[in-house]
Protein backbone atom coordinates (compact mmCIF):
# COMPACT_ATOMS: atom_id res chain seq x y z
CA UNK A 1 0.00 0.00 0.00
CA UNK A 2 1.25 3.27 0.01
CA UNK A 3 0.85 3.95 3.84
CA UNK A 4 3.13 2.38 6.11
CA UNK A 5 2.28 1.71 9.64
CA UNK A 6 5.14 5.00 10.33
CA UNK A 7 2.44 7.18 9.34
CA UNK A 8 -1.30 6.87 10.40
CA UNK A 9 -3.24 5.15 7.60
CA UNK A 10 -5.48 8.42 5.95
CA UNK A 11 -9.06 8.86 4.55
CA UNK A 12 -9.77 8.76 1.10
CA UNK A 13 -12.04 11.55 -0.82
CA UNK A 14 -12.13 12.62 -3.95
CA UNK A 15 -9.32 9.46 -4.71
CA UNK A 16 -6.69 11.43 -2.33
CA UNK A 17 -5.38 10.48 1.05
CA UNK A 18 -6.75 12.50 3.63
CA UNK A 19 -4.89 12.73 7.11
CA UNK A 20 -6.86 14.36 10.67
CA UNK A 21 -5.80 16.07 13.69
CA UNK A 22 -7.50 13.53 15.56
CA UNK A 23 -6.16 9.47 14.90
CA UNK A 24 -6.78 5.92 16.60
CA UNK A 25 -4.81 3.04 17.62
CA UNK A 26 -5.62 -0.47 15.31
CA UNK A 27 -4.94 -3.24 18.55
CA UNK A 28 -3.88 -6.26 17.81
CA UNK A 29 -6.52 -9.11 19.52
CA UNK A 30 -3.75 -11.53 19.86
CA UNK A 31 -1.18 -9.68 22.03
CA UNK A 32 -2.78 -5.98 22.60
CA UNK A 33 -0.31 -4.17 21.14
CA UNK A 34 -0.39 -0.94 18.67
CA UNK A 35 -0.55 -2.46 14.93
CA UNK A 36 -0.83 0.94 14.00
CA UNK A 37 -2.58 4.48 13.94
CA UNK A 38 -5.55 5.55 11.63
CA UNK A 39 -7.02 9.12 10.45
CA UNK A 40 -10.00 9.69 12.46
CA UNK A 41 -13.35 11.20 10.69
CA UNK A 42 -15.14 13.67 12.47
CA UNK A 43 -18.24 15.83 10.91
CA UNK A 44 -16.39 17.45 9.02
CA UNK A 45 -14.94 15.02 7.04
CA UNK A 46 -17.97 13.29 6.84
CA UNK A 47 -19.32 16.56 5.23
CA UNK A 48 -16.60 16.59 2.85
CA UNK A 49 -16.86 12.76 1.75
CA UNK A 50 -20.44 13.26 0.88
CA UNK A 51 -19.79 16.53 -0.55
CA UNK A 52 -17.16 15.00 -2.70
CA UNK A 53 -19.35 12.17 -4.05
CA UNK A 54 -22.48 14.34 -4.48
CA UNK A 55 -19.70 16.55 -6.90
CA UNK A 56 -18.92 13.26 -8.86
CA UNK A 57 -22.45 11.78 -8.81
CA UNK A 58 -23.27 14.40 -11.77
CA UNK A 59 -20.97 12.79 -14.22
CA UNK A 60 -20.43 9.64 -13.09
CA UNK A 61 -24.93 8.42 -13.18
CA UNK A 62 -24.26 9.51 -17.13
CA UNK A 63 -21.46 6.99 -17.60
CA UNK A 64 -22.35 3.98 -19.68
CA UNK A 65 -22.32 0.56 -18.70
CA UNK A 66 -19.60 -0.19 -21.00
CA UNK A 67 -17.51 2.43 -19.08
CA UNK A 68 -18.03 1.37 -15.73
CA UNK A 69 -17.38 -1.98 -16.48
CA UNK A 70 -14.52 -1.28 -18.65
CA UNK A 71 -12.90 0.03 -14.61
CA UNK A 72 -14.27 -2.59 -12.94
CA UNK A 73 -12.65 -5.65 -14.62
CA UNK A 74 -9.58 -3.28 -14.41
CA UNK A 75 -9.74 -3.14 -11.04
CA UNK A 76 -9.32 -6.89 -10.64
CA UNK A 77 -6.25 -6.85 -12.60
CA UNK A 78 -4.85 -4.26 -10.28
CA UNK A 79 -5.52 -6.42 -7.58
CA UNK A 80 -4.07 -8.65 -8.78
CA UNK A 81 -0.88 -6.95 -9.63
CA UNK A 82 -1.09 -4.46 -6.00
CA UNK A 83 1.37 -5.05 -2.99
CA UNK A 84 -1.04 -6.45 -0.77
CA UNK A 85 -2.66 -8.75 -3.27
CA UNK A 86 -3.36 -11.19 -0.59
CA UNK A 87 -5.67 -14.42 -1.32
CA UNK A 88 -8.88 -11.97 0.17
CA UNK A 89 -7.82 -9.01 -2.02
CA UNK A 90 -8.34 -11.88 -5.37
CA UNK A 91 -10.93 -13.38 -3.78
CA UNK A 92 -13.02 -10.06 -4.05
CA UNK A 93 -11.71 -9.35 -7.38
CA UNK A 94 -13.61 -11.89 -8.24
CA UNK A 95 -16.90 -10.60 -6.94
CA UNK A 96 -16.14 -7.15 -8.70
CA UNK A 97 -15.30 -8.91 -12.22
CA UNK A 98 -19.03 -10.87 -11.28
CA UNK A 99 -20.64 -7.56 -10.11
CA UNK A 100 -19.46 -6.06 -13.80
CA UNK A 101 -20.84 -8.88 -16.03
CA UNK A 102 -24.14 -7.69 -15.41
CA UNK A 103 -24.34 -4.10 -15.40
CA UNK A 104 -25.65 -3.90 -18.69
CA UNK A 105 -28.56 -5.90 -18.08
CA UNK A 106 -29.11 -4.53 -14.34
CA UNK A 107 -30.01 -1.22 -15.93
CA UNK A 108 -31.92 -2.10 -19.39
CA UNK A 109 -35.24 0.06 -19.77
CA UNK A 110 -38.22 -1.39 -20.38
CA UNK A 111 -41.43 -0.57 -22.23
CA UNK A 112 -44.89 -2.13 -20.59
CA UNK A 113 -48.01 -2.11 -22.85
CA UNK A 114 -50.29 0.53 -21.80
CA UNK A 115 -54.14 0.73 -21.63
CA UNK A 116 -54.22 3.33 -24.39
CA UNK A 117 -54.20 1.80 -27.90
CA UNK A 118 -52.08 5.45 -28.23
CA UNK A 119 -50.59 5.80 -25.38
CA UNK A 120 -46.74 4.70 -24.65
CA UNK A 121 -44.72 4.36 -21.62
CA UNK A 122 -40.93 3.89 -20.88
CA UNK A 123 -39.82 2.72 -17.55
CA UNK A 124 -36.12 3.89 -16.98
CA UNK A 125 -33.77 2.55 -14.28
CA UNK A 126 -31.69 5.46 -12.67
CA UNK A 127 -29.19 5.79 -9.70
CA UNK A 128 -30.19 7.17 -6.66
CA UNK A 129 -27.43 9.50 -6.52
CA UNK A 130 -25.44 9.05 -3.41
CA UNK A 131 -25.11 5.55 -0.91
CA UNK A 132 -23.99 5.60 2.28
CA UNK A 133 -22.15 2.45 2.92
CA UNK A 134 -21.38 0.63 6.52
CA UNK A 135 -18.81 -2.51 6.47
CA UNK A 136 -17.76 -4.67 9.44
CA UNK A 137 -14.90 -5.53 11.02
CA UNK A 138 -14.82 -9.64 10.61
CA UNK A 139 -14.36 -9.87 6.79
CA UNK A 140 -13.54 -7.00 5.46
CA UNK A 141 -12.41 -6.87 1.98
CA UNK A 142 -15.40 -9.36 0.91
CA UNK A 143 -17.79 -6.99 2.81
CA UNK A 144 -16.19 -3.89 2.09
CA UNK A 145 -16.47 -4.52 -1.31
CA UNK A 146 -20.01 -5.72 -1.20
CA UNK A 147 -20.54 -2.19 0.34
CA UNK A 148 -20.35 -0.24 -2.31
CA UNK A 149 -19.61 -2.72 -5.56
CA UNK A 150 -23.29 -2.71 -6.52
CA UNK A 151 -23.75 0.70 -6.22
CA UNK A 152 -20.85 1.92 -8.07
CA UNK A 153 -21.69 -0.29 -11.09
CA UNK A 154 -25.18 0.87 -10.73
CA UNK A 155 -24.21 4.53 -10.98
CA UNK A 156 -24.37 5.84 -7.91
CA UNK A 157 -21.50 7.65 -5.95
CA UNK A 158 -20.36 5.82 -2.97
CA UNK A 159 -19.20 7.62 0.71
CA UNK A 160 -17.86 3.87 2.47
CA UNK A 161 -17.35 3.93 6.37
CA UNK A 162 -15.13 1.06 7.16
CA UNK A 163 -14.39 -0.25 10.34
CA UNK A 164 -12.18 1.34 13.10
CA UNK A 165 -10.97 -2.29 14.02
CA UNK A 166 -9.17 -2.77 9.85
CA UNK A 167 -9.15 0.65 8.45
CA UNK A 168 -6.34 -0.36 5.93
CA UNK A 169 -8.88 -3.20 4.36
CA UNK A 170 -11.06 -0.28 3.69
CA UNK A 171 -8.14 1.81 1.80
CA UNK A 172 -7.21 -0.42 -0.57
CA UNK A 173 -10.15 -0.52 -2.38
CA UNK A 174 -9.84 3.41 -2.85
CA UNK A 175 -6.29 2.70 -3.70
CA UNK A 176 -6.89 -0.18 -6.63
CA UNK A 177 -10.01 1.32 -8.17
CA UNK A 178 -8.13 4.69 -8.37
CA UNK A 179 -5.39 2.88 -10.48
CA UNK A 180 -8.46 1.48 -12.69
CA UNK A 181 -9.28 4.69 -13.76
CA UNK A 182 -12.30 5.56 -10.84
CA UNK A 183 -13.06 9.45 -11.04
CA UNK A 184 -12.50 11.28 -7.74
CA UNK A 185 -15.37 11.33 -5.90
CA UNK A 186 -16.99 8.47 -6.84
CA UNK A 187 -15.34 6.16 -3.86
CA UNK A 188 -14.90 8.00 -1.00
CA UNK A 189 -13.76 6.16 2.75
CA UNK A 190 -13.77 7.03 5.80
CA UNK A 191 -13.52 5.31 9.56
CA UNK A 192 -13.22 7.31 13.11
CA UNK A 193 -12.52 6.91 16.77
CA UNK A 194 -15.24 4.08 18.87
CA UNK A 195 -16.91 6.82 21.10
CA UNK A 196 -17.56 9.27 17.21
CA UNK A 197 -19.42 6.05 15.74
CA UNK A 198 -22.78 7.52 16.66
CA UNK A 199 -22.13 11.08 15.79
CA UNK A 200 -20.31 10.83 12.71
CA UNK A 201 -23.08 7.88 10.99
CA UNK A 202 -25.79 10.07 11.83
CA UNK A 203 -24.60 13.13 10.75
CA UNK A 204 -24.71 11.12 7.06
CA UNK A 205 -27.21 9.27 7.48
CA UNK A 206 -29.29 12.62 7.59
CA UNK A 207 -27.12 14.23 5.23
CA UNK A 208 -29.41 15.79 2.13
CA UNK A 209 -26.95 14.49 -0.31
CA UNK A 210 -27.36 10.98 0.99
CA UNK A 211 -30.01 8.49 -1.23
CA UNK A 212 -29.71 5.43 0.54
CA UNK A 213 -27.52 3.17 3.26
CA UNK A 214 -26.53 0.20 3.51
CA UNK A 215 -25.24 -1.90 6.93
CA UNK A 216 -23.89 -4.69 7.49
CA UNK A 217 -23.37 -5.93 11.15
CA UNK A 218 -25.39 -6.86 14.65
CA UNK A 219 -28.79 -6.14 14.86
CA UNK A 220 -28.75 -3.53 17.48
CA UNK A 221 -26.50 -1.30 15.97
CA UNK A 222 -28.54 -1.83 12.91
CA UNK A 223 -31.44 -0.96 13.88
CA UNK A 224 -29.97 2.37 15.29
CA UNK A 225 -29.42 2.91 11.85
CA UNK A 226 -32.61 2.00 10.15
CA UNK A 227 -34.30 4.02 12.92
CA UNK A 228 -32.28 7.52 11.90
CA UNK A 229 -32.66 6.43 7.70
CA UNK A 230 -36.58 6.36 8.71
CA UNK A 231 -36.83 9.87 10.34
CA UNK A 232 -35.17 11.13 7.76
CA UNK A 233 -37.29 9.06 5.15
CA UNK A 234 -34.72 7.59 3.56
CA UNK A 235 -34.76 3.69 2.37
CA UNK A 236 -32.11 1.08 4.12
CA UNK A 237 -30.73 -2.49 3.39
CA UNK A 238 -29.74 -4.31 6.04
CA UNK A 239 -27.53 -7.46 6.53
CA UNK A 240 -28.07 -8.01 10.46
CA UNK A 241 -27.25 -10.48 13.17
CA UNK A 242 -28.21 -14.35 12.90
CA UNK A 243 -28.50 -17.82 15.26
CA UNK A 244 -28.17 -20.26 12.25
CA UNK A 245 -29.40 -23.28 12.26
CA UNK A 246 -28.24 -26.52 10.76
CA UNK A 247 -30.76 -29.88 10.61
CA UNK A 248 -29.28 -33.22 10.58
CA UNK A 249 -31.85 -35.51 9.13
CA UNK A 250 -32.46 -39.13 9.58
CA UNK A 251 -30.76 -39.91 5.80
CA UNK A 252 -27.94 -37.99 6.19
CA UNK A 253 -24.37 -38.50 5.38
CA UNK A 254 -23.10 -38.17 8.63
CA UNK A 255 -19.44 -37.36 8.16
CA UNK A 256 -20.25 -34.87 5.58
CA UNK A 257 -22.60 -32.91 7.89
CA UNK A 258 -19.89 -33.38 10.85
CA UNK A 259 -17.55 -31.78 8.50
CA UNK A 260 -20.16 -28.78 7.23
CA UNK A 261 -21.50 -28.07 10.54
CA UNK A 262 -18.41 -27.39 12.35
CA UNK A 263 -16.71 -25.75 8.99
CA UNK A 264 -19.70 -23.17 9.25
CA UNK A 265 -19.46 -23.19 13.54
CA UNK A 266 -16.20 -23.03 13.62
CA UNK A 267 -14.27 -20.91 10.40
CA UNK A 268 -13.06 -17.89 11.44
CA UNK A 269 -13.69 -18.59 15.11
CA UNK A 270 -17.10 -18.45 14.72
CA UNK A 271 -17.17 -14.75 13.60
CA UNK A 272 -19.29 -14.03 10.82
CA UNK A 273 -23.40 -13.55 10.60
CA UNK A 274 -23.91 -17.00 9.08
CA UNK A 275 -22.09 -19.07 11.30
CA UNK A 276 -23.70 -22.45 12.04
CA UNK A 277 -24.72 -22.16 16.06
CA UNK A 278 -27.48 -24.61 16.49
CA UNK A 279 -27.53 -27.88 15.45
CA UNK A 280 -30.21 -30.05 15.26
CA UNK A 281 -29.90 -33.57 14.86
CA UNK A 282 -32.46 -36.69 15.05
CA UNK A 283 -32.68 -39.09 17.74
CA UNK A 284 -31.88 -41.68 15.57
CA UNK A 285 -28.40 -40.55 14.06
CA UNK A 286 -27.42 -38.40 17.22
CA UNK A 287 -24.98 -40.60 18.64
CA UNK A 288 -23.41 -41.48 15.20
CA UNK A 289 -22.99 -37.58 14.45
CA UNK A 290 -21.63 -36.75 17.66
CA UNK A 291 -18.85 -39.47 17.18
CA UNK A 292 -18.19 -37.76 13.75
CA UNK A 293 -18.30 -34.47 14.51
CA UNK A 294 -15.24 -35.44 17.37
CA UNK A 295 -12.88 -36.69 14.73
CA UNK A 296 -13.94 -33.81 13.12
CA UNK A 297 -12.76 -30.95 14.98
CA UNK A 298 -10.03 -33.21 16.66
CA UNK A 299 -8.64 -33.44 13.14
CA UNK A 300 -9.08 -29.84 11.83
CA UNK A 301 -10.53 -27.23 14.95
CA UNK A 302 -9.20 -28.51 18.02
CA UNK A 303 -6.61 -25.61 18.07
CA UNK A 304 -7.03 -22.11 19.79
CA UNK A 305 -8.94 -19.47 17.83
CA UNK A 306 -8.68 -15.83 18.58
CA UNK A 307 -11.46 -13.56 19.18
CA UNK A 308 -11.19 -10.39 17.52
CA UNK A 309 -11.48 -8.70 21.64
CA UNK A 310 -11.09 -9.42 24.92
CA UNK A 311 -14.76 -8.08 25.32
CA UNK A 312 -16.09 -10.54 22.77
CA UNK A 313 -14.47 -13.00 23.85
CA UNK A 314 -16.03 -12.85 27.64
CA UNK A 315 -19.27 -12.64 26.46
CA UNK A 316 -19.14 -15.83 24.79
CA UNK A 317 -17.79 -17.76 27.69
CA UNK A 318 -20.33 -15.60 30.16
CA UNK A 319 -23.27 -17.17 27.50
CA UNK A 320 -21.77 -21.09 27.96
CA UNK A 321 -20.79 -20.68 32.13
CA UNK A 322 -24.22 -19.59 31.97
CA UNK A 323 -26.27 -21.90 29.97
CA UNK A 324 -23.87 -24.82 32.11
CA UNK A 325 -24.98 -23.21 34.98
CA UNK A 326 -28.61 -23.71 33.98
CA UNK A 327 -28.43 -27.08 32.93
CA UNK A 328 -26.65 -27.49 29.91
CA UNK A 329 -23.39 -29.70 29.08
CA UNK A 330 -20.14 -29.75 27.51
CA UNK A 331 -20.06 -32.18 24.51
CA UNK A 332 -16.53 -30.56 23.59
CA UNK A 333 -14.29 -28.10 25.32
CA UNK A 334 -12.46 -27.76 28.42
CA UNK A 335 -14.55 -26.13 31.18
CA UNK A 336 -11.74 -24.97 33.31
CA UNK A 337 -11.04 -22.71 29.61
CA UNK A 338 -14.10 -20.49 30.83
CA UNK A 339 -11.71 -18.76 33.25
CA UNK A 340 -9.87 -17.61 30.78
CA UNK A 341 -9.39 -13.82 30.38
CA UNK A 342 -7.69 -13.84 26.79
CA UNK A 343 -9.18 -13.53 23.33
CA UNK A 344 -7.85 -17.36 22.54
CA UNK A 345 -10.05 -20.04 22.75
CA UNK A 346 -11.36 -23.60 22.16
CA UNK A 347 -13.99 -24.98 20.15
CA UNK A 348 -16.55 -25.11 23.26
CA UNK A 349 -20.21 -27.14 22.03
CA UNK A 350 -22.78 -28.00 24.26
CA UNK A 351 -26.11 -30.04 24.41
CA UNK A 352 -29.27 -29.56 26.30
CA UNK A 353 -29.44 -25.96 26.42
CA UNK A 354 -32.85 -24.91 27.99
CA UNK A 355 -34.37 -22.31 27.08
CA UNK A 356 -33.88 -20.05 29.94
CA UNK A 357 -30.29 -19.94 29.35
CA UNK A 358 -29.26 -16.62 27.68
CA UNK A 359 -27.30 -18.97 24.92
CA UNK A 360 -30.50 -20.47 23.87
CA UNK A 361 -31.40 -16.79 21.81
CA UNK A 362 -28.41 -14.76 21.88
CA UNK A 363 -26.11 -14.61 19.07
CA UNK A 364 -22.60 -15.74 20.14
CA UNK A 365 -20.46 -14.83 17.78
CA UNK A 366 -17.60 -17.12 18.42
CA UNK A 367 -16.37 -20.98 18.23
CA UNK A 368 -19.30 -22.47 19.52
CA UNK A 369 -21.96 -24.05 18.92
CA UNK A 370 -24.77 -25.70 20.56
CA UNK A 371 -26.71 -29.86 19.80
CA UNK A 372 -30.08 -30.36 20.28
CA UNK A 373 -31.55 -33.86 20.10
CA UNK A 374 -35.13 -33.73 18.42
CA UNK A 375 -37.10 -36.76 18.02
CA UNK A 376 -39.23 -35.73 14.39
CA UNK A 377 -38.80 -33.41 11.41
CA UNK A 378 -41.53 -31.39 12.81
CA UNK A 379 -39.55 -30.27 16.26
CA UNK A 380 -36.64 -29.83 13.80
CA UNK A 381 -38.06 -27.39 12.01
CA UNK A 382 -39.92 -25.57 14.82
CA UNK A 383 -36.71 -25.39 17.17
CA UNK A 384 -34.77 -24.37 13.91
CA UNK A 385 -38.12 -21.25 13.39
CA UNK A 386 -37.59 -20.68 17.52
CA UNK A 387 -35.59 -17.49 17.37
CA UNK A 388 -35.50 -13.39 16.10
CA UNK A 389 -33.39 -14.24 13.56
CA UNK A 390 -33.66 -15.92 9.93
CA UNK A 391 -30.33 -15.26 8.01
CA UNK A 392 -29.09 -18.84 6.98
CA UNK A 393 -29.50 -22.04 7.28
CA UNK A 394 -28.30 -25.91 6.12
CA UNK A 395 -29.99 -28.82 5.77
CA UNK A 396 -28.84 -32.60 5.43
CA UNK A 397 -29.93 -35.37 4.05
CA UNK A 398 -29.35 -37.49 1.13
CA UNK A 399 -33.09 -37.65 -0.40
CA UNK A 400 -33.53 -34.20 -2.15
CA UNK A 401 -37.04 -33.80 -2.18
CA UNK A 402 -36.92 -34.49 1.47
CA UNK A 403 -34.11 -31.97 2.02
CA UNK A 404 -36.10 -29.44 -0.34
CA UNK A 405 -39.34 -29.79 1.61
CA UNK A 406 -37.35 -28.89 5.12
CA UNK A 407 -35.33 -26.62 3.63
CA UNK A 408 -39.08 -24.55 2.01
CA UNK A 409 -40.25 -24.38 5.64
CA UNK A 410 -37.44 -23.29 7.64
CA UNK A 411 -37.89 -19.00 8.15
CA UNK A 412 -34.72 -17.69 6.65
CA UNK A 413 -32.96 -16.15 3.65
CA UNK A 414 -31.28 -18.55 2.32
CA UNK A 415 -31.12 -22.31 3.15
CA UNK A 416 -27.89 -24.39 2.00
CA UNK A 417 -28.28 -28.37 1.28
CA UNK A 418 -25.67 -30.98 2.06
CA UNK A 419 -23.01 -27.45 2.64
CA UNK A 420 -22.48 -25.09 5.72
CA UNK A 421 -24.33 -22.28 6.51
CA UNK A 422 -21.96 -19.65 5.68
CA UNK A 423 -22.72 -19.01 1.56
CA UNK A 424 -22.24 -15.69 -0.05
CA UNK A 425 -21.59 -14.76 -3.84
CA UNK A 426 -22.21 -12.13 -5.97
CA UNK A 427 -24.30 -14.03 -8.41
CA UNK A 428 -27.00 -14.82 -5.59
CA UNK A 429 -29.17 -13.23 -3.79
CA UNK A 430 -28.50 -12.61 -0.08
CA UNK A 431 -30.05 -10.96 3.29
CA UNK A 432 -32.10 -12.10 5.91
CA UNK A 433 -35.95 -12.29 7.27
CA UNK A 434 -36.93 -11.42 10.92
CA UNK A 435 -34.35 -9.46 13.12
CA UNK A 436 -31.40 -10.81 10.35
CA UNK A 437 -32.48 -7.70 8.27
CA UNK A 438 -34.20 -6.91 4.69
CA UNK A 439 -33.76 -6.56 1.24
CA UNK A 440 -30.45 -8.27 -0.97
CA UNK A 441 -26.88 -7.80 -1.91
CA UNK A 442 -25.54 -10.16 -4.70
CA UNK A 443 -27.28 -11.04 -8.35
CA UNK A 444 -29.80 -8.91 -9.92
CA UNK A 445 -31.41 -8.21 -6.97
CA UNK A 446 -28.30 -6.34 -5.56
CA UNK A 447 -28.39 -3.86 -8.93
CA UNK A 448 -32.26 -3.27 -7.72
CA UNK A 449 -31.32 -2.00 -4.52
CA UNK A 450 -29.79 0.60 -5.77
CA UNK A 451 -31.68 1.91 -8.56
CA UNK A 452 -34.78 3.73 -8.61
CA UNK A 453 -37.80 3.77 -11.82
CA UNK A 454 -38.63 6.51 -13.61
CA UNK A 455 -41.98 5.56 -16.02
CA UNK A 456 -42.52 8.03 -18.92
CA UNK A 457 -45.85 8.28 -20.59
CA UNK A 458 -46.59 10.02 -24.14
CA UNK A 459 -49.62 9.44 -26.48
CA UNK A 460 -48.70 8.79 -29.99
Amino acid sequence: MSTSTASPVPLWIGNQPVSTINTFDVVSAINEKVLYKSASAGIDEATAAAVSAQKASAQWSKTTPAERRKIFNTEEGTGQDHLFSMKMVLESAEYMREVASRISTAVEASSPTVLGRKQRALVLKKPYGVIFGIAPWNNPYPLGGRAFSFALAAGNSVVLKGSENSPKSALIWGELFKLAGLPPGCLNIIYHRPQDAGAVTAHLVAHPAIGKINFTGSTLIGSTVAKTAGEHAKPTLMELGGKEPAIVLADADLHKAAAACFAGALSHAGQICMSTERILVLRSVAHGFVKALQEVIEKDFSQQQFVYSVQGAKKIRGLIRDALRKGARLAYGDERSLDDETCAMTPLITVDVPKNADLYYTESFGPSASIFVVDTDDEAVELANDTAFGLSSSVFSEDLNHALTIANRIEAGATHINTMTIHDEATLPHGGVKASGFRRFGGNYGFEEFLTTKTITWTV
